[in-house]
C-alpha cells in the first residue's frame, strides 16, 4: 500500500481527535434495534 498524502494523514488525525459527541452522524443514525439482523447473509465462500 502507498504512502498516504500528508493532507490526508493530517484529516485523519484530526478526525481521530474529535470526540464521539461532536460528530454528525444525522444522514446515517446509528441503529440501536437489532432484533431483525441476521448474521453471513451476504456471505460466500471463495470457490
Amino acid at each position: 500500500m502507498s504512502e498516504l498524502p500528508q493532507r490526508v494523514r493530517e484529516e485523519l488525525r484530526a478526525l481521530d481527535a474529535l470526540p464521539d459527541d461532536r460528530i454528525d452522524t444525522t444522514d446515517a443514525p446509528e441503529i440501536v434495534d437489532w432484533s431483525g439482523a441476521r448474521r453471513g447473509v451476504f456471505y460466500r465462500p471463495a470457490s
